[in-house]
């Protein structure tokens, strides 16, 4: 389906449970749990022929891709494709939901839902056009980012314009905390609206605006050079320069924060943050281009890069 592979296929990891060490204390023998030490590893890249533009990865690890062309991959751990649908325009934002259902949305204004085997439940073109970030709320809900109508869009599982919230600025990325609420990213700020799409409050960022990644308890944001840290009430709690070059974000859904980005090496490098912005675990890789896409699913992560690169690190 137009990609061309250079890379060898990984079968997915096994994970182990925890070694325990016996210690002897007074005739017993205590066991404590020593704790497993995360590390990372590449498993493949290729680069697939058209501009890639959305990626997101389901719980066992298989990514999604919508790209210029219209098409649409399902591209599993061992890089095979398990389906491929082409639509009219670019699919430029796309979401699972914790159901497994897909929403996809092009830069006409369609958006639609879709079961886990590519049947459609509904598609309607209610949105503003050039929908370019999206991400799912906790009841099912899809809140879509625009560029050219600089708005955010909430549309229900059932296929229902909620709400329309004009930013008067083109939307960069979006993401839902678990009551609900929106955070939104445009050039230079950081906007909450409330689950009805009211503006909470608004902060200025400094730096080329990247991405968002919104955990239970605070929103991230990455800059150029930089990321910040805050809670949901707006209060700033971190700031981080080493960072690398165009970094970009993503939380799985045990709410641990990943970061890719550009090296001064130019080389690509990976982590993974603790709640300080530490790093846990760090993987350089060869891709030379900056990252444009990431996402994470199980304990894989995919990254798409400005060359069209895909690339598949997991975590074990």
């Amino acid at each position: 389906m137009g990609i061309a592979h250079n890379g060898s296929k990984i079968a997915g990891i096994v994970h182990g449970p925890h070694k325990l060490s016996g210690l002897a204390h007074a005739g017993k023998i205590i066991y404590r749990s020593i704790p497993k030490l995360l590390t990372a590893k590449r498993e493949w890249s290729y680069v697939i022929d058209y501009p890639v533009y959305a990626v997101d990865v389901n719980s066992i690890g298989e990514a999604m891709v919508g790209g210029a062309n219209g098409d649409v991959i399902l591209i599993a751990q061992d890089q095979s494709n398990q389906w491929a649908t082409k639509y009219i325009s670019a699919v430029r934002a796309l979401a699972y939901d914790d159901q497994g259902n897909i929403f996809l949305s092009n830069i006409t204004g369609y958006i639609g839902k879709y079961d886990t085997n590519l049947n459609q439940v509904w598609s309607n073109k209610i949105l503003d056009r050039y929908s370019v970030a999206m991400d799912i709320d906790p009841d099912g809900n899809a809140v879509v980012g625009t560029l050219t109508g600089q708005s955010v869009q909430k549309v229900s599982s059932d296929g229902e314009l909620l709400w329309t919230t004009v930013l008067g600025a083109a939307i960069k990325s979006v993401g839902c905390a678990s009551d609900g609420s929106v955070f939104v990213g445009v050039e230079g700020k950081l906007t909450k609206l409330d689950s009805g799409g009211t503006e909470s409050w608004t902060h200025e960022v400094s730096g080329s605006f990247r991405n968002i990644a919104v955990t239970k308890d605070a929103v991230w944001v990455a800059t150029h050079k930089t990321l910040y840290k805050y809670d949901q009430d707006g209060n700033l709690l971190l700031t981080l320069t080493d960072v690398g070059i165009n970094p970009l974000l993503t939380v799985s859904h045990s709410d641990q924060i990943y970061l890719v980005s550009h090296t001064s090496s130019n080389t690509t490098q990976y982590k993974r943050l603790d709640k300080n912005g530490d790093s846990v675990w760090s993987l350089e890789t060869q891709v030379v281009a900056a990252p444009s896409v990431f996402s994470v699913g199980g304990h894989d992560l995919y990254a798409v890069f400005a060359d069209n690169t895909l690339e598949r690190v997991s975590e074990n």
